[in-house]
């Protein structure tokens, strides 16, 4: 995320296409966004364990780990992570081998919890 994204530079570089993506100004809605977004969605389902869709992701990306990197110095990285549950009780176990891709690029992890 941030402004005057390369678009077209980070697909190039990544050998993958964006799930999302949008410009500083462009709207969705009543929604005006401020900064540009090239989000890519890990395609495994929401049932499956958070690690699978760590793993899947750090498999698209290890290789351009160098160019991320450097991109992380004009731009936010962010790895949005989210659990839903329905029992307020309810918790998350994720493996530290899986955790590799914030260590590898140097990015907090940050875990969206929503019960309801």
């Amino acid at each position: 995320m941030g402004d005057n994204l390369p678009f077209d530079q980070i697909e190039s570089k990544l050998k993958l296409s964006a799930t999302h993506k949008h410009r500083s100004g462009d709207k969705r809605g009543k929604t005006i966004y401020t900064k540009d977004l090239w989000m890519l969605n890990s395609p495994l389902s929401e049932d499956k364990p958070l690690e699978k869709h760590f793993y899947w992701l750090w498999n698209q990306l290890k290789g351009r780990r160098k160019y991320l990197l450097g991109l992380k110095k004009k731009y936010h990285i962010d790895i949005f992570a989210g659990y839903n549950s329905t029992s307020d009780i309810a918790g998350v176990e994720i493996p530290i081998e899986s955790m590799k891709i914030y260590f590898e690029l140097k990015i907090p992890f940050g875990l969206s919890i929503v019960v309801g």
